[in-house]
């Protein structure tokens, strides 16, 4: 029979692969110039087509025009001891944290895109943690190490993180970590023991401020279906306090949220939204797309060389 000690030894070393494998799968992208400013924003001169004609690993050029550019300008803010509410470089200016795409209110990961190469470490670290969270997932509901690790392993890989490497991807790592939340809620519960729902804070939380509440609204769909099978499983008194603990956790999240949601609310109800009021909906994939459903690292760094000096 194995020891307690050499089961939590496993763990830890198939989370340490987790939190690895990021790094070598952006391994090109972290040697070669993957600077999407420079790439899709027409002020890099000399790039010339790569092995495979594309973009350089993505479809959405958000990436050029927000994530990088602004995230820098938040978490410089930040770095000056300014609250990044204002973008005063965009005409006669407007809201910077309230256009939530920015992340700048994603503390403190937000700090990563002051660097050059910012939103490729945060999209790496990203990885690790939607890897890492997923695993205790999966561990904590009764699966083998393997199949653990093996499903965190793929979660890492989602094509989303090579797509549309932008705000898209920042609530990515929540959605997991919701689950577990929601989860250790559930044996709290049916165990009757206070408590449990702290990562049910967190995760709705850091769901908003990760910068895209599309994605974090699908992520709570998700959860609220597994709510509602792990409700279904307990005896009706531990039901009530099931859904106690889970009513604490959004309200504490919301209240943790406001300083974000408010603004981004009242922003949204005067901003002009462009083309998201549906003509996105006849946007299609055009057919040289396609590999990158498939292969979306090998393509990673092909659409765009920069000449040797």
């Amino acid at each position: 029979m194995k020891t307690l000690p050499t089961q939590a030894f496993r763990h830890r070393t198939l989370i340490l692969l987790l939190v690895l494998l990021p790094l070598f799968g952006n391994a090109a992208s972290i040697w070669f110039n993957a600077d999407p400013t420079l790439q899709l924003s027409l002020i890099g001169v000399g790039l010339r087509g790569g092995v495979y004609a594309g973009p350089p690993g993505w479809i959405d050029p958000s990436a050029a025009y927000i994530t990088q550019p602004l995230g820098f300008l938040a978490a410089s803010d930040w770095l000056h001891g300014i609250i990044p509410w204002w973008n005063p470089y965009a005409g006669v200016g407007m809201p910077l944290a309230a256009e939530m795409q920015t992340e700048a209110f994603f503390l403190p990961f937000v700090f990563l895109l002051h660097f050059k190469a910012g939103w490729l470490w945060l999209r790496i670290v990203l990885q690790a943690m939607c890897g890492v969270f997923l695993y205790g997932f999966l561990a904590e509901i009764g699966l083998a190490r393997r199949a653990a690790f093996l499903g965190a392993a793929l979660f890492e890989f989602t094509p989303e993180f090579f797509l549309c490497p932008s705000a898209p991807i920042a609530p990515l790592p929540f959605l997991p970590l919701l689950l577990l939340g929601i989860e250790r809620a559930a044996v709290a519960s049916a165990g009757e023991r206070r408590g449990g729902w702290s990562l049910i804070v967190i995760a709705c939380a850091y769901s908003f401020y990760a910068g895209n509440p599309e994605v974090a609204y699908f992520d709570g769909m998700l959860a609220g279906l597994w709510a509602i099978w792990r409700w279904f499983g307990l005896a009706w008194p531990q039901r009530l306090r099931f859904t106690l603990k889970l009513c604490a956790g959004l309200l504490v999240a919301i209240c943790l949220s406001a300083p974000l949601l408010i603004p981004a609310a009242m922003y949204t109800a005067k901003a002009y939204v462009g083309l998201h009021d549906g003509v996105f909906a006849l946007v299609h994939m055009p057919l040289q797309m396609l590999p990158l459903q498939l292969f979306p690292q090998a393509l990673g760094f092909m659409g765009f060389r920069c000449p040797r000096r």
